[in-house]
């Protein structure tokens, strides 16, 4: 049992996947010779020789994990392999097709953009369909099965649960982007079983509703749904309420998920096992009451338990089944049949079948974040609380505030590992939040549903001292998270190693030699210093922010930002998704300086959110008076200075740590003023060029300049501009990057800021095969994700990139140009 699990979660972790039939013919090579020597050879007397008398002294013991193991991998490969031939092939990204769906969750309203309010809801493409690929007209592609789709829109929410539509749909391939310390979108999509995301730009025909029982299904949640409305519209906390009783976090804005992840409870909002847990632990107490003023003994045992299973089945139900609360299900069903059957049942054992079955019915479950942080959480406690047993009673504070403790040593280095921040306050803020929800703020709501079914007046008393015990918590929670922000240390892959070792010694029974040691062991590996940069170098990292631009200088004591990558209309920004999380990662709590380079969307679309989290000292842009603008929509209460980078006179530069910075402006040739006025420019045009020079190496970032500023630059500075990395101009547009321009900077290393698979193809081929014409070396951050390059002697080398093939699913990136080695 162990064994076939424990496989299925080494092979999700291979870099290739492996052929069904490899494992299965390892157990047949290994398996049959020992059987045909223990139970054909011996009869002839042969045991006693070579390899059949070491084999006939085996336990069977043996025998039996090594062909479960060979089994759980070869289950895990079928199913895998399935999945890999559902994926949306390359060849067809972005296209547009028609498609027959059939829609398998409520639409979830996101925050309003641009084009007005956006929804996101999930469909499966039904079976039987078959797509031309590009090439000759007999290439189709025909996914196995009901392959899932992660559908946006910004058609009127009208999208039944249960129907069956034909629209027009633009499919990608599972992707996102890859940076270090951001959310990996790409894994969690597989991880959540999709195959494909897309975006429905019109409706075309319903079909009727399906007759399925997960149509059924769906149809029943969405009438209570509009059922229990009444119950809490307007309400303060309507938003919370409705991600507790029914997963439904659209109403969320992103101060709720802020504080909650300043305060590490972002937990509470997420239903899996904790709140079933909580719900089958008060129901199961309850027929246990019930069942003392009765006589019916093995079967009201048994009764109470499948009660409280079948009431957390309701709820999971409630919650749309997500697959933490399917995993709860499969874990609270070993527990209810241990109860049930009166017999003890050893908690490690216990633990393996409920892993076993989670990855029977999701074999790709143990890359799922939730997966991993609840078994390690219970495997935490087992280890911890399983020596316990006959001790003397302590409090239930105390056994709480020891849990506590406890998981917050030993999840550490895992939550680390998987890129989550942690809170200085977590232990108080969890120690007041949990209780809150398991005592009272839980039985509340599902008592007010089940009243409000019955008795809709006492429904309605009981939600109110619910939303007001909630709105209480919140309070609480928004001055934990006002007196101590999130905290990530700067950590490497030795790091965790060591985390994970400490934690472990840490959780041993007492008596263990060197215990002791362990602590201060412990904020030693947590307060390790970052990697340090010598005076007189420097590093430029450009970030994975898709279309886009975001590039972080840094010297010895200083960081500067170009760019801030864009934010899009479901509420996602690329500050707090992609360059905070890197900032935090790589050590940087300030910014010395801001460049926008120019004030489009793709640039400047993060700003607000960089000034809500962060400290800068200077912000410079091409196109001042229009950011200005956008901070004060943005932000009408904070004034921002925000300096011109176009000199007329001279051009700005300055000089941190013997790095010398220098804006190479061409206002005065394109008559730009600091007012904007003149003849009319390109908002590409306006952006800010900004060399970067040390006696180690030189870089030069350009924004989004057009062929129309690339020659006034060469004429204004000529070899100046040389430099060995170069941000390359507009992503790679067409109507950048001319041939004198590219001949004038002579780079070692071309850098293109541009998502996989965008609508505009950029890096075009053509502006591609210039820098290869001339021996540079292209590196793509839609290919490669964020980019780190270091300075030295030698010239510029990659020290660090965002997208490699880890998974089976992953493809190796690309070598857009491959060159020797040049300095600079």
């Amino acid at each position: 049992m162990t064994a076939f699990a424990l496989a299925m979660c080494l092979t999700a972790y291979l870099p290739v996947l492996l052929p069904a039939s490899w494992p299965l013919s390892a157990a047949a090579a290994v398996v049959l010779p020992c059987l045909f020597c223990k139970y054909g050879l011996c009869k002839y007397g042969f045991c006693k020789y070579g390899f059949c008398r070491e084999n006939v002294r085996l336990s069977g013991s043996y025998y039996l994990s090594f062909i479960c193991a060979c089994l759980g991998a070869a289950y895990f490969s079928a199913n895998a392999q399935q999945r890999l031939e559902q994926v949306w092939p390359e060849s067809l990204a972005g296209q547009d097709v028609n498609a027959e769906v059939e829609i398998v969750s409520l639409p979830e309203a996101l925050s309003g953009g641009r084009r007005g309010p956006q929804f996101r809801f999930d469909a499966r493409l039904l079976e039987g369909q078959c797509f031309a690929l590009p090439g000759t007209p007999e290439s189709l592609f025909c996914p196995p099965g009901e392959p899932r789709l992660r559908l946006n829109s910004y058609l009127p929410q009208n999208f039944k649960p249960g129907g069956r539509y034909q629209l027009r749909l633009r499919l990608w391939p599972p992707d996102g982007r890859h940076s270090p310390g951001a959310f990996n979108y790409q894994r969690w999509l597989w991880a959540s079983a999709y195959s494909a995301t897309a975006y429905v730009p019109e409706f075309y025909t319903y079909l009727g509703q399906s007759t399925h029982a997960r149509a059924k299904f769906m149809a029943w949640r969405q009438s209570l749904l509009t059922e229990l409305q009444p119950l809490f519209e307007l309400r303060s906390q309507e938003a919370l309420i409705k991600a507790l009783l029914f997963a439904d976090r659209s109403g969320m804005s992103s101060q709720h998920w802020r504080v909650f992840s300043r305060t590490g409870t972002s937990h509470l909002m997420a239903i899996s096992g904790m709140h079933l847990g909580m719900v089958f632990g008060w129901i199961l107490l309850l027929a246990r009451g019930l069942q003392l003023f009765s006589r019916g003994g093995s079967r009201w045992r048994w009764g109470s338990v499948l009660l409280a299973w079948l009431t957390t089945l309701v709820y999971a139900g409630m919650a749309n089944f997500t697959l933490p609360t399917q995993r709860a299900l499969i874990m609270l069903a070993v527990l209810t049949l241990g109860l049930a059957s009166a017999r003890f049942v050893p908690p490690w054992r216990g633990l393996s079948l409920a892993l076993l079955l989670v990855l029977l019915l999701d074999p790709l479950a143990s890359h799922s974040a939730g997966f991993i942080l609840s078994f390690s959480a219970v495997a935490v406690l087992l280890l911890v609380f399983s020596s316990y047993r006959g001790r003397t009673q302590t409090s239930v504070f105390s056994h709480l505030l020891k849990a506590q403790l406890v998981l917050g040593v030993g999840l550490l280095p895992v939550s680390l590992a998987m890129n989550f921040w942690h809170s200085s306050v977590a232990l108080p803020a969890n120690m007041i939040a949990i209780p809150l929800m398991t005592f009272l703020i839980l039985p509340l709501l599902l008592l007010s549903v089940l009243l409000f079914l019955i008795l809709p007046s006492a429904g309605l008393v009981l939600m109110s001292g619910a939303n007001w015990v909630l709105q209480g918590l919140m309070e609480i929670l928004h001055a934990f998270s006002e007196f101590a922000p999130n905290w990530q240390p700067a950590n490497g892959a030795w790091v965790i190693i060591g985390l994970l070792l400490v934690a472990f010694i840490l959780l041993l029974p007492r008596g263990m030699p060197g215990r002791w040691l362990m602590p201060p062991l412990l904020l030693l590996l947590l307060f390790w210093p970052s990697r340090e940069i010598k005076k007189e170098r420097f590093e430029v990292t450009v970030l994975d922010v898709g279309q886009g631009l975001s590039v972080l200088v840094k010297t010895q004591y200083h960081a500067l930002l170009y760019d801030v990558g864009p934010d899009f209309d479901s509420g996602f920004n690329s500050f707090d998704g992609i360059i905070w999380p890197y900032l935090r990662k790589a050590g940087v709590d300030d910014l010395d300086a801001v460049v926008l380079s120019h004030g489009d969307r793709d640039h400047a679309g993060s700003l607000s959110a960089l000034l809500a989290q962060l400290p800068v000292a200077q912000i410079v842009s091409g196109e001042p008076l229009r950011i200005r603008s956008q901070l004060a929509e943005a932000l009408p209460l904070v004034f921002t200075e925000v300096q011109n980078c176009h000199s007329v006179n001279q051009p700005i530069s300055w000089t941190w740590d013997d790095v010398e910075f220098q804006f190479m402006s061409v206002a005065a040739q394109l008559s730009l003023t600091f007012e904007n006025k003149g003849p009319k420019v390109k908002s590409n045009n306006r952006s800010c060029v900004l060399k970067i020079s040390s006696s180690n190496g030189t870089a030069l970032i350009t924004g989004d300049i057009e062929k129309g500023v690339e020659e006034p630059l060469l004429a204004k500075f000529g070899s100046n501009l040389q430099s060995g990395l170069l941000i390359a101009p507009h992503h790679g547009s067409l109507t950048s990057s001319s041939e004198k321009f590219i001949a004038g900077v002579n780079p070692q290393l071309a850098v293109f800021s541009a998502a996989r698979f965008n609508r505009y193809r950029h890096p075009r081929r053509e502006v591609q095969a210039r820098y290869c014409a001339r021996g540079v070396q292209l590196a793509s951050t839609g290919l490669q994700g964020s980019l780190r390059f270091e300075s030295g002697p030698g010239g510029w080398r990659v020290a660090d990139q965002g997208r490699r093939k880890k998974y089976f699913w992953q493809r190796q990136p690309e070598e857009m140009c491959v060159i020797s080695q040049k300095g600079d």
